[in-house]
């Protein structure tokens, strides 16, 4: 079946809807669903899973120092675990700039001021007389430094040795002008069923765990990244130059800066040894981010003709898909004790599950009505041994 056959199957499901009983149009709409994903995942088949795992090269550890950028606007309760887990966990020479952009939360701006002076070394803070928007503060907090930096929401929290790991490949390539770890909640770095962006089941201590089994190595294949936390080279953010205050409050912004990067030649890539929680607080209410989402998909359009369609098709990438699917089987076995891989079915809520298929196996897990596919020649006890929890 191709994949027109498919879609169409899908959307005359959804139509028809109101003919069938509930229960029977689930299950229709589950199978033609898992039938789409199917189609999609089997170029998985080419990728050498071994490979995300293979002990890499021995590289000299280097100590060069970073910045470390965060935009402030309220948060009160946010921006302080943000910055204990930096100024605890952070094992490369840094220096954390922050901006208040004139928050209306008068308490925050003494906060600021506290960790200031508690680290003068280690963190600068400054303000806003009048409310810019992120991309213009952020935009202020780049002119302010020299090294090699970090773009960082206050709504995260990082895992012990974050930055030796997350800036290894900025050092080791000149051409990556930046790169991102896996999260809960980062779109196409989410670890979940399809992406979904959701809370945190496991400790951040227990994910970022998983992500140090894979070797470190990019996956250089991802559509793009989430500036909720990205390191950036300062050598291709003097060639590419600012943020584009074109995009107003943000949206579309951090995405346009790498399609640019790409255009004068650079790369950028999700590096899959790194995990950080990302608590995914909405920035504005539901109506205007959408209304900025809309306004803003259209300037970036304008400018990357046809890159929306691209990004989108990208989850699909057989590399990032492979993965994904590695690094969420490591997590739901962290997460549900006892979760081992077992011949298909499973009846079961959750189930890891594979089924011999031509010359390889069919691997699925689903939680539920979620589901992911991979696709691979490898058997079941070398699978199974990959995705042993840490």
């Amino acid at each position: 079946m191709n994949y027109t056959f498919l879609k169409t199957r899908l959307e005359l499901i959804r139509a028809l809807k109101p003919f069938f009983p509930k229960a029977a149009y689930v299950a229709r709409l589950e199978e033609a669903s898992r039938a789409l994903r199917r189609y999609w995942a089997r170029p998985t088949q080419t990728i050498d899973l071994q490979g995300f795992f293979a002990p890499a090269p021995e590289m000299q550890t280097l100590q060069r120092p970073i910045d470390i950028l965060i935009p402030v606007y309220n948060g009160i309760d946010i921006v302080p675990p943000c910055l204990d887990s930096l100024l605890k966990n952070t094992d490369l020479p840094f220096h954390i700039y922050m901006a208040d952009d004139a928050s209306p939360d008068e308490r925050l701006w003494p906060l600021l001021q506290k960790y200031q002076a508690a680290h003068p070394d280690k963190i600068t803070v400054v303000k806003n007389e009048q409310n810019s928007g992120i991309i213009k503060t952020l935009n202020r907090l780049i002119s302010m430094t020299q090294n090699d930096f970090l773009v960082l929401n206050t709504d995260t929290e990082l895992p012990p040795h974050w930055a030796s790991r997350l800036f290894a490949p900025i050092f080791a390539d000149e051409r990556l002008a930046a790169v991102g770890p896996w999260s809960n909640a980062a779109d196409k770095q989410t670890i979940y069923f399809g992406y979904e962006e959701r809370p945190l089941p496991i400790p951040l201590q227990t994910a970022d765990k998983q992500a140090q089994a894979f070797a470190p190595r990019v996956v250089d294949t991802v559509p793009v990244l989430v500036s909720f936390c990205m390191a950036v080279s300062r050598k291709a953010a003097n060639k590419i130059g600012l943020l584009d205050e074109a995009y107003g409050c943000g949206y579309y912004d951090e995405t346009d800066w790498l399609f640019r990067a790409k255009k004068a030649g650079y790369s950028f890539a999700l590096v899959p040894n790194v995990f950080v929680y990302h608590k995914g607080t909405a920035s504005f209410p539901s109506k205007q981010r959408c209304m900025l989402m809309e306004r803003n998909a259209k300037i970036f359009e304008s400018r990357h003709p046809g890159a929306i369609k691209k990004m989108r098709r990208g989850r699909y990438d057989p590399q990032l898909q492979a993965a994904h699917f590695l690094m969420l089987a490591k997590c739901l076995r962290a997460q549900y004790k006892g979760l081992c891989l077992l011949p298909a079915p499973q009846a079961t809520q959750v189930a890891f599950t594979w089924t011999r298929e031509g010359d390889g196996h069919r691997y699925e897990l689903t939680e539920e009505s979620a589901y992911e596919v991979l696709y691979s020649p490898l058997p079941p006890e070398r699978l199974d041994a990959l995705t042993r929890p840490n």
